[in-house]
C-alpha cells in the first residue's frame, strides 16, 4: 500500500490514537461491567503466563470457561511492559488498526482504492468502534477478525487458492478464539463462497492448476520432476494397444 491511500490511512489512525489517549487522560471513572470483567482477566492471564507453561495452560483454561482467552491474554502478555489499562486499550487500538486495513483491502479488491479507503473510514469512525477504544471489550477484535476474514476469503478465488484458502481456516480458527459468535458473522458467506466453488465448471481444472501434489493426492498438482502417468487406454494401432485394457474399451465399440 503506498501513495495517498497510505497517507490518509495513516493519519487516520494516528488521529484516532490522539483522540484515545486525550480521552483516558481526562476520564476518571472507574472500568464496569465487561469493560472492568474482561481487564480483571486479563490481569489473571498475565499473572498466569508468568508461571510454567503446563500450569498457566491449564490456568487460562480454566478462566476461560465463558469468554475465549485470545483478547485477554494479548493485553496481558504486553502487561509485562505496559501498565494494564495502557496493555489493554493498545490492544483495542491494535485491532482498529487490523480491521481498518483489513476493510480498505477488501474494498481496494473488489472495486477500487477509492471505495477502499470511504469504507475504512466510515468503519474506524463509527461511533461505537471509537466508543470501543476507550472500553476493553471483545466487539472490536471481533469485528477486526470478521474483516480479516473476509479478506482473507476475496483472495481464494472461491476457495481455489489453496495458499489463501488455508489462511483463511486459520483466520476463522483465530476469530472464534475472539468471541464465539464469529461464527454467525462468518459462515454465511463462507457457505456462498463454497457454493459457488462448488458450482464452477472448471473446479476440478483450477484445483490440480493451483493445489500441490502432497495436498490434493497423486494425479492432481504440478508434474514436474515426475513423469505423466500412463494412460489406462494406449491410443489404437500403438504397439501397447490392448495391454492395459480390452481393445474395444479403447474404440469405445
Amino acid at each position: 500500500m503506498t501513495g495517498r491511500p497510505a497517507v490518509a490511512l495513516t493519519a487516520l489512525l494516528a488521529g484516532l490514537a490522539v483522540v484515545m489517549a486525550i480521552w483516558l487522560s481526562i476520564d476518571r471513572r472507574p472500568p464496569e461491567w465487561d469493560h472492568a470483567n474482561h481487564l480483571e482477566r486479563a490481569v489473571l492471564c498475565q499473572r498466569s503466563l508468568g508461571e510454567p507453561p503446563r500450569e498457566a495452560l491449564q490456568e487460562i483454561i480454566a478462566e476461560s470457561s465463558f469468554y475465549p482467552p485470545i483478547v485477554t491474554c494479548a493485553a496481558g502478555l504486553l502487561g509485562f511492559a505496559l501498565p494494564p489499562l495502557a496493555a489493554a486499550h493498545a490492544v483495542m487500538w491494535a485491532a482498529l488498526v487490523l480491521g481498518t486495513l483489513a476493510i480498505f483491502g477488501l474494498g481496494r479488491r473488489l472495486l477500487d482504492p477509492a471505495a477502499g479507503l470511504l469504507a475504512a473510514f466510515l468503519f474506524a469512525t463509527a461511533p461505537f468502534v471509537v466508543f470501543s477504544l476507550m472500553n476493553f471489550q471483545l466487539d472490536l477484535p471481533l469485528a477486526a477478525m470478521v474483516a480479516l476474514a473476509l479478506y482473507s476469503l476475496a483472495h481464494t478465488e472461491a476457495l481455489s487458492d489453496w495458499r489463501w484458502s488455508l489462511g483463511l481456516g486459520a483466520v476463522m480458527g483465530l476469530g472464534m478464539l475472539t468471541k464465539p459468535p464469529f461464527a454467525a458473522y462468518a459462515s454465511g458467506v463462507l457457505l456462498w463462497a463454497a457454493w459457488q466453488a462448488a458450482r464452477a465448471p472448471d473446479r476440478r481444472a483450477r484445483l490440480a492448476r493451483r493445489c500441490p501434489g502432497p495436498i490434493c493426492g497423486p494425479g492432481s498438482g504440478s508434474t514436474r520432476g515426475r513423469s505423466p502417468r500412463p494412460s489406462p487406454c494406449a491410443p489404437t494401432g500403438s504397439p501397447t494397444a490392448g495391454s492395459v485394457c480390452p481393445r474395444s474399451w479403447c474404440t469405445g465399440s
